[in-house]
Order: structure tokens, then sequence, then C-alpha cells
């Protein structure tokens, strides 16, 4: 992702997304997973982070999303 932060967690049959890159990232996640994944989990608002989960959330099957509880207005969140 270069700069931009995601992880992908697997276990067994679970398969978990923690943050989602930039927005310009968003198209090569979807390609690298192709799958369905139990849960997506934003850590934080920041642009690098949240940027590329639209897209991730609108193109997948995905089970669950949780995201923190704040109030943050930016345009990437």
């Amino acid at each position: 992702m270069g700069q931009r932060d995601s992880i992908l967690i697997q276990t067994g049959n679970e398969n978990v997304l923690i943050d989602g890159g930039g927005k310009e990232k968003g198209d090569d996640v979807v390609a690298y997973l192709k799958k369905t994944l139990n849960a997506v989990v934003s850590t934080h608002p920041d642009a690098d982070h949240v940027g590329g989960l639209a897209y991730v959330i609108k193109t997948l099957n995905i089970k669950s999303v949780y995201a923190p509880k704040i109030s943050h207005i930016t345009q990437a969140y």
C-alpha cells in the first residue's frame, strides 16, 4: 500500500480487513482480496487509513463493519 495502511488477518475461515489504504488504493485492495470479509475495521479517520474502505465496502460481501465512535469531519471519513 506504500504510505497507506491496510492489513488482512486470516485465521481459518475468517477474513478481517483492518483499514483500507488511501482512496486511490480501494480497487487494489479489492483485486487482492476477491473474497467475503467477516469484518472490516476502521481504526481512525485519517485518509491514508479509510480512503479505500468505501470502495471495498461497496464492492465485496462484508458481514460486519466496525469504526470508532468519534465525530470527525473529513472528506475521507
